[in-house]
């Protein structure tokens, strides 16, 4: 039976001993705040202000009024006009243009007589915002096309309301401005508490062991699940601490709307401190000491990181590797986060494709690493 006056003693004793470790202390306070800041302005998908460069061989009013067509949005900054052929090529090379638009002498008759094209460079290098760029780039000249050919057909006196013709409307829900922000920024919340809790799991355990102090807490009366508790319970509280904080920063600093239900964000976030503790604890079971912890760590974060649709879409994995990410618990929470705050989905869309799975596999990690970790205690 657990004595609660034991395991408040065991409570106690971690957290003088976390606040005595200023290293330890300052990442979990300062790393959520600052990460938060960093990683949801750098991990920006948005093209603005991407470098372009043209060669407008034509040089007529007709190919001006195109150019400025087109490069009027903020997507692009020209850093070159009427450049040569060469000189294009060359600013691709050099990484000065990420983008260049060809446009070919002739260009205005073309256009008259309906058949002008021009060419869009590209530097694949950089894929990202190369695709982003150039999609704005073509869909600038598809609206100067259908633009010139309305006004050639009202030169002739004749009416466009005959003329076969195909809409399209884009409706965006739930992000209408297609802020990459909104996106990346409630996923930067579950994977910072990955990270950092896995972390503190993992390394409190190991410096015990490494110091020799893990020898002599188990001497004590103290029984091995009173000692379990007593080392987790703190990081838990830290843990959620540090969602809170990083909560605020997201709806407050960086505008990302908060439309579901905070409560059901907190149990999924519970949820997941508790199967992230339990990879900690398995982790420690697992090693001698701290620099064994760092690196096991540090070869689980990155893959579960990556392989979790954190940036990159799960659908574009292999299917082994798609399997694998099945069994991530960050999977499920960056689901539940980006549904929660960005589309207002509730508990009972959650449950069973989110929800669910994160409970099982906070169960069976949380359940190996006890059990691994009473192994070593035996």
């Amino acid at each position: 039976m657990i004595s609660g006056a034991r395991l408040k003693r065991m409570v106690r004793k971690e957290f003088r001993q976390f606040f005595r470790d200023k290293m330890m202390l300052r990442m979990s306070i300062m790393i959520p705040i600052v990460q938060t800041l960093i990683l949801s302005y750098a991990a920006n998908t948005d093209a603005v202000d991407v470098p372009t460069v043209v060669c407008d061989l034509d040089r007529t009013q007709v190919s001006r009024e195109f150019l400025a067509s087109v490069t009027s949005l903020d997507t692009f900054d020209l850093v070159g006009q009427e450049v040569s052929v060469e000189d294009m090529e060359l600013a691709l090379d050099r990484g000065t243009a990420e983008l260049a638009l060809y446009i070919p002498s002739g260009f205005s008759r073309d256009v008259l007589e309906g058949d002008a094209q021009v060419q869009i460079l590209v530097n694949g290098a950089d894929s990202i915002t190369a695709t982003a760029a150039s999609s704005y780039l073509l869909q600038s000249a598809a609206a100067y096309d259908v633009t010139v050919k309305r006004e050639r057909v009202a030169r002739l006196g004749l009416s466009t309301q005959g003329l076969p013709s195909v809409r399209s409307e884009t409706r965006v829900f739930y992000n209408p401005d297609l802020r990459s922000m909104w996106f990346m920024a409630p996923g930067v919340m579950a994977m910072l508490l990955f990270v950092l809790l896995q972390n503190f799991a993992a390394l409190s355990i190991a410096k015990e062991k490494e110091l020799g102090t893990f020898e002599q807490m188990v001497m004590t009366p103290i029984r091995p699940t009173e000692l379990l508790l007593g080392k987790l319970i703190p990081y838990g509280l830290i843990g959620a601490l540090d969602a809170l904080v990083i909560g605020t920063m997201v709806v407050g600093l960086l505008g990302v709307p908060l439309r579901g239900s905070v409560l059901t964000l907190a149990v999924a976030l519970i949820i997941f401190i508790f199967a992230t503790l339990g990879s900690g604890l398995l982790l420690s079971a697992v090693s001698a000491n701290q620099q064994q912890a760092q690196i096991l760590n540090f070869f689980l974060s990155f893959p579960s990181i990556l392989l979790s649709g954190f940036i990159f879409p799960r659908e574009n994995l292999p299917q082994v590797l798609y399997w694998v990410s099945e069994v991530i618990p960050m999977t499920y929470l960056l689901r539940i986060i980006r549904g929660v705050f960005l589309k207002g989905t509730g508990f009972a869309e959650l449950w069973l494709p989110n929800l669910l799975p994160l409970t099982v596999l906070a169960i069976i990690f949380f359940t190996l690493g006890v059990l691994r970790f009473q192994k070593r205690l035996d």
